[in-house]
């Protein structure tokens, strides 16, 4: 940083990177394109390894916008450092589980449709057992040249499968109606305490829920 000497055996460079082809810049000038790097390295370092580790950072900021996009990285609402220390470390997790599990991926394969003949409609394959329909219009010469490479499942694309499949819960109605019911019973109770902590007047709509919690606080005693 600026007006900081260097750690104990280490040194500053400063590493500028322009670009190979001139650019239009701000105000319509056509220029090169300059970018500074403050370095803070072991004295030594060679040039090479500064401009690998400077060209890091663009993977840095991908890797903090997909987390952000896909696991909630920045999503966290809290004070304290272990808290936040918590919510990182299981984001940083599930992004390289996404990201582990896109590695092992295979490029899947696409099929192409058949050639339809010019004559009746019918398809040229007559060795295909029609009892499978995908492979019913294909003979065995064929199908091996029908095989297209498909391009690699990227971490969005498997974050959304994930979430469409494995992590989506299947509940009944029941359930469903349930879950309904007990949130707005709670959001009610929510709203009926700041009511009172204001000594404001319960609206007509909440003033039963004055009666039943009195009813509940009547019964929690009994039972202490």
């Amino acid at each position: 940083m600026t007006g900081q000497e260097p750690a104990p055996g280490f040194a500053h460079w400063l590493l500028v990177r322009r670009s190979t082809e001139k650019k239009r810049l701000a105000g319509g000038r056509i220029d090169y394109e300059y970018a500074f790097f403050l370095v803070h390295a072991p004295t030594g370092t060679p040039v090479p390894e500064m401009i690998s580790r400077a060209g890091v950072r663009w993977k840095i900021e991908e890797d903090n916008r997909e987390g952000k996009q896909l696991v909630g990285l920045g999503g966290y609402q809290v004070r304290t450092w272990t808290a936040w220390h918590r919510h990182v470390t299981c984001a940083m997790l599930a992004l390289a589980f996404l990201v582990v599990q896109r590695a092992h991926h295979r490029p899947c394969a696409s099929h192409r449709g058949p050639r339809r003949s010019r004559g009746r409609g019918k398809s040229r394959s007559r060795d295909a057992s029609p009892s499978n329909p995908l492979t019913s219009r294909f003979t065995p010469a064929r199908t091996a040249q029908a095989l297209l490479p498909g391009i690699r499942l990227s971490v969005p694309a498997l974050a959304t499968l994930l979430a469409l499949t494995i992590l989506t819960p299947h509940h009944s109605d029941a359930y469903q109606l349930q879950q309904h019911h007990w949130r707005t019973e709670h959001q009610t109770r929510a709203a009926v305490a700041h009511y009172r902590r204001r000594d404001d007047a319960l609206p007509t709509r909440l003033r039963p829920w004055k009666h039943a919690d009195q009813e509940r606080s009547r019964t929690q005693d009994l039972l202490l």
